[in-house]
């Protein structure tokens, strides 16, 4: 995650941010016999995909080492390739709320 506040030195600003990252998924089932086969899953489907989530909030400084942001972005799916979950499923409108600590 990188990020980047523009006026921090003033009571409110605004700070932009953007996620990269990959994940997974699994589309899987248990075996229908657990007395032969144990307690374990068998994969039917599974996917790799990226994510990239820009976002942007207004931030406001609390006390000198709080501050309080609020905000919005989208999250960008490519790569996901199963039956049901889609790139255009996962991708999706974003909301935060960061509570932050430090000296800033």
């Amino acid at each position: 995650m990188l990020e980047y506040t523009f006026l921090e030195t003033k009571r409110v600003h605004v700070s932009t941010s953007v996620l990269l990252g990959a994940g997974g998924v699994v589309n899987a089932h248990r075996h229908e016999n657990p007395d032969v086969y144990g307690d374990t899953w068998h994969s039917d489907e599974e996917s790799g995909f990226r994510v990239i989530q820009p976002s942007i909030s207004i931030e406001t400084d609390v006390t000198p080492w709080f501050r309080v942001a609020v905000g919005g972005g989208y999250r960008y799916i490519s790569g996901a390739d199963m039956s049901g979950i889609t790139n255009q499923k996962m991708s999706a409108p974003t909301a935060n709320l960061s509570l932050k600590f430090g000296v800033f």
